[in-house]
């Protein structure tokens, strides 16, 4: 009796045992691996979100179409998207916030506008909150983790704010 007890947990364990992945970072690799492709726009491969529609000037405004981010960048980089080229200028705020404020733009939907929590990643960029300002006026407010030196520029229908990396204390 006890040596088929033994031999039952003996199989218990061992089917256990084969069920397990010899890799100790599976789990890990679970967790952090996106379980779909990014559909967002990624300016220069993908201009052109899935589900979003190309839209024309409207009477007395452009449409920012995206705001997004990408950590592909030493320190960060934030992008605005137009459907066509944007007018904008850069507000004066805190050390640690680049506020860019697009005059004569509306979103192209309310989502378009969400806030992008980018703590997670190692970059100069913690937060992105946008605004709608007055009627036709919106704002992109870029919270670093700290001041951090930053090149704003626009190519065609996009404004993008490439920042350096952040210096760790003990630099």
């Amino acid at each position: 009796m006890n040596h088929l007890l033994y031999s039952f947990i003996l199989v218990a364990l061992a089917s256990q045992a084969l069920a397990q992945t010899n890799d100790p970072n599976a789990e890990l690799k679970n967790d952090t691996q996106p379980s779909h492709p990014y559909l967002g726009i990624q300016p220069g491969s993908r201009d052109v979100a899935p589900g979003k529609e190309q839209v024309s000037r409207n009477g007395n405004f452009a449409y920012i179409t995206w705001i997004g981010f990408q950590a592909s960048h030493p320190g960060g980089r934030v992008f605005i998207q137009g459907n066509e080229p944007l007018t904008y200028h850069v507000i004066s705020g805190n050390s640690d916030t680049v506020i860019i404020e697009v005059e004569d733009a509306k979103l192209q939907y309310r989502n378009d506008g969400r806030a992008i929590d980018t703590r997670a990643f190692e970059t100069a960029v913690n937060f992105i909150e946008t605004t709608v300002k007055r009627r036709n006026t919106v704002q992109i407010a870029i919270k670093m983790r700290q001041a951090t030196p930053y090149q704003l520029h626009q190519e065609g229908n996009y404004i993008f704010v490439d920042f350096a990396p952040i210096q760790s204390p003990a630099q």
